[in-house]
């Protein structure tokens, strides 16, 4: 992430890159893939974005929370299930990022 309002996005496996914006204006954290299409990113505010697409657009997703989210798993199911588990952490470390 280049800061909290764009990304780097490539296409062509990391020969050209380019800056995108993104849906939020909060500070992410954390980004993870399943596979090359679906993504989600975590962050300040209970952020949570989600692409379908490989990064080319993001969307935001409600997380229920207003806390800091710092980690992010993204977990593959048994063959045969089409659902994904995400796990969001709260960053309890005693002291608020800014």
């Amino acid at each position: 992430m280049t800061n909290e309002y764009q990304a780097l996005h490539t296409i062509d496996g990391g020969s050209n890159w380019t800056i995108q914006s993104l849906p939020v204006t909060e500070t992410l954290e954390n980004v993870r893939f399943k596979g090359t299409l679906d993504g989600l990113a975590v962050g300040n505010n209970g952020t949570i974005i989600r692409t379908t697409d490989g990064g080319a657009s993001w969307t935001p997703v409600s997380s229920g929370t207003s806390g800091l989210l710092m980690g992010l798993s993204v977990v593959v199911p048994e063959p045969g299930l089409t659902s994904v588990v995400v796990v969001a952490a709260l960053a309890f470390c005693g002291r608020r990022r800014r």
